[in-house]
């Protein structure tokens, strides 16, 4: 995806919430359900003024780092090579964004759903994103599995984030059972993450041991 038409759409994502977020602001309660239990329960509220306008503010956060990272990376020409990768990556963030606000104000208009059945698709898509952004991104300081071994060394950058966009799709296919075992989303999805997560670490570690013994 072009930058000219990333700036676009999240600038569009960024106006529709603020839009979406006025319209509805009077029709809301008060305090609106914010936070979700591991059964998709609601537990948790916040004042209305900042569960509507905190996800445009997120929008924006998000448009200034997609506006601020490349530029203030000192391995720019990295940037090129995986541009578009990137920028599809930070659309699909704010889509994601987005929709979740789409989902809190629904529910807290009075539409009844299941909020994990809502939410774990979505959720899935974005570490499928993920995965596909890490299978090309090119060694650098902002994006990427930013461990001392894959900065230190480009051929474990590589391998560890081939590895990893394997792992998130992985992740990305656990998150889907959601929809079919959904009492276990959450626990089963924090384990995994956790899991992945610690992988790539020592994964990386590893590499790092094994070239650096070959030198």
């Amino acid at each position: 995806m072009n930058t000219r038409a990333t700036h676009y759409s999240l600038l569009l994502l960024i106006v529709l919430a603020i839009i979406l977020g006025i319209v509805t602001y009077p029709l809301l309660p008060q305090m609106m359900i914010s936070h979700w239990n591991a059964q998709g329960v609601p537990n948790g509220t916040m004042h209305k003024a900042l569960g509507v306008f905190i996800f445009p503010i997120i929008l924006i956060v998000f448009y200034v780092l997609f506006y601020g990272i490349p530029r203030l990376s000192p391995k720019k020409e990295s940037f090129e090579q995986f541009k578009n990768h990137f920028n599809a990556f930070f659309v699909v963030l704010s889509l994601f964004i987005f929709y979740v606000f789409i989902v809190s104000l629904a529910w807290n208009l009075g539409v009844r759903f299941s909020f994990i059945h809502a939410f774990s698709p979505a959720l899935a898509v974005l570490w499928f994103s993920i995965a596909r952004l890490l299978g090309k991104t090119k060694q650098n300081w902002f994006v990427g599995i930013r461990t001392p071994w894959t900065l230190s060394n480009e051929v474990v950058w590589d391998k560890t984030h081939q590895l990893g966009k394997k792992l998130f799709r992985g992740l990305g296919g656990i998150t889907l059972l959601g929809i079919v075992f959904p009492r276990y989303f959450f626990i089963g999805f924090f384990v995994s993450l956790c899991i992945v997560v610690a992988t790539l670490f020592v994964y990386s570690y590893r590499q790092y041991k094994k070239i650096s013994a070959q030198q």
